[in-house]
């Protein structure tokens, strides 16, 4: 069931927002509605996809793990796993979403999360070489260019081989490091980041797979001069 959320009027114009695609900050929107009071839910796209976007035929599971990707790629939310099973929680949940007679969350929060003065704070630091912002309380990876250097680690390459991505993973790794050094990105989580470049590189081979659509159009057909049928029927009084 949704619950009532607040939008306050500056979430247009944050930069946390603004960097996000349009899709992506409808959806995260959404996503509070599918949080619950404590700001967590389940990190399954068939279920969110279900819950948020029900009547939206034309919006599949693949596009929800990648908006949720991408709130994960600029540190909106955390996505963790507690015994197998995949959750989320939405970064700054107290400090923006103050729900009246709040129920406690059923769902156990990421490791290092605190509620401290009804404010959401995090103790642990995703990304590498992410820096603790004590002035304000809170731990947060702070943002950081490309790196030189990208270790695709044994547990990404086995992640590459159960997604099936359609390529080598040395290839697309190096297709990825030049795109967002030449675009001059700044991430949090470069392995996130990683991971929605691979998904696309599978999205896209798929589209590039599929059989181009040819459409015949008939060709017109005139009339005989001499009997007034079509040319198709004429005993050749127009030859």
């Amino acid at each position: 069931m949704g619950r009532i959320r607040s939008v306050k009027p500056g979430f247009c114009t944050s930069d946390d927002i603004v960097c996000l695609s349009i899709p992506c900050r409808l959806h995260f929107v959404m996503l509070w509605t599918y949080a619950d009071d404590e700001g967590r839910g389940k990190d399954n796209p068939a279920l969110i996809k279900a819950a948020i976007w029900p009547l939206d035929n034309d919006v599949t599971s693949l596009e929800v793990e990648d908006w949720q990707s991408e709130l994960e790629q600029a540190g909106r939310i955390i996505r963790y796993g507690v015994d197998d099973r995949p959750l989320f929680q939405i970064v700054n949940w107290g400090k923006h979403q103050k729900p009246q007679r709040a129920v406690a969350s059923l769902l156990q929060p990421p490791p290092g999360w605190l509620m401290e003065d009804s404010r959401t704070t995090r103790g642990d630091v995703r990304a590498v070489g992410g820096e603790v912002d004590e002035e304000k309380g809170r731990g947060r990876a702070s943002k950081t260019r490309a790196p030189k250097m990208f270790d695709v680690t044994d547990n990404l390459r086995a992640w590459f081989v159960e997604h099936q991505i359609p390529s080598r993973v040395d290839v697309e790794t190096e297709k990825w490091l030049d795109h967002h050094r030449a675009k001059g990105s700044m991430f949090d989580d470069w392995t996130a980041s990683w991971r929605t470049w691979m998904r696309n590189a599978k999205k896209f081979a798929e589209q590039d797979t599929k059989p181009e659509l040819v459409v015949v159009r008939p060709q017109s057909v005139g009339r005989c001069v001499t009997c007034g049928r079509l040319e198709l029927d004429c005993l050749g009084h127009s030859a």
